[in-house]
């Protein structure tokens, strides 16, 4: 499937937009300056970036972002201008635009933003296919339990193992077994060796959870002498069990929803 790409501008950008795309890119880009056929076009084609140029006169992009209905989980939208002041763009990030970026001072911050955009894109994409090569029988017996409940949980896992990535939101009170859900999802994912990271997020304080999960660098505050790779890092392609992750602040909701949402 094609990497879609919105632009809500004139023919100018659309050239010093197609100039800033990786020689490995081919994206699909549909232009337009009308709101509502901008709109017909969202519902039928489903885009993962939309450029707004808020520089064209005939466009009213907060009309735009007021209204518009997309899937703000799978599509970014970036404002895109030239010149040094806009009024506009202070209220556009009270209608939830993602970014605004000058492409006459910083064009090379366009490239980054949509080269990484591809990217994230493109694993997403990878990650919904089925695993196709043969897997060894699923093993589920560390899980006890036979009521009709639990063999709902077992068809769920079952389905989740499938895939070659997944977030995975496991809900249940406290002693149920939410962890050894987790280890099984990770034990029948993968045929060899992967990392499973856990940590219970209720246990720790906010600062010190954001160090934890994130990691720094040095210097990044009084005591950061050297470099501490956070729980992310250390769980590269493998698993990372956030436990009792509701009952962490909204900051780091935050935090970790950007972050999976990257990932």
């Amino acid at each position: 499937m094609p990497f879609r790409l919105l632009l809500l501008g004139d023919e100018k950008k659309k050239q010093a937009i197609v100039n800033t795309l990786p020689s490995s890119a081919t994206p699909e880009i549909f232009e337009t300056f009308d709101i509502a056929e901008a709109q017909k076009w969202i519902d039928q084609q489903a885009p993962q970036l939309i450029l707004l140029d808020f520089d064209h006169r005939r466009l009213q992009p907060l009309n735009f972002l007021q209204g518009v209905q997309v899937d703000r989980k799978d599509c970014r939208i970036i404002g895109v201008t030239e010149a040094a002041a806009n009024p506009l763009i202070v209220k556009a990030f009270k209608f939830g635009i993602d970014q605004v970026i000058n492409i006459r001072e910083t064009p090379e911050q366009l490239t980054r933003e949509i080269q990484h955009w591809i990217k994230n894109w493109q694993q997403r994409d990878e990650a919904a296919e089925p695993v196709t090569k043969s897997r060894p029988a699923l093993d589920f017996s560390q899980i006890v339990g036979q009521s009709p409940e639990m063999q709902r949980v077992l068809q769920a896992v079952s389905k989740i193992v499938q895939r070659k990535w997944a977030t995975v939101l496991i809900r249940g009170e406290t002693g149920t077994g939410k962890d050894v859900v987790a280890r099984a999802i990770h034990e029948n994912s993968f045929t060899d060796y992967h990392p499973f990271v856990e940590i219970n997020c209720s246990a720790i304080p906010d600062n010190l959870l954001e160090s934890e999960l994130f990691g720094y660098e040095p210097g990044a505050f009084t005591d950061a002498r050297k470099q501490k790779k956070g729980l992310f890092e250390l769980a590269e392609k493998g698993t990372l069990f956030l436990d009792e992750i509701g009952d962490t602040s909204p900051f780091i909701q935050i935090k970790l929803l950007k972050a999976l949402e990257e990932k």
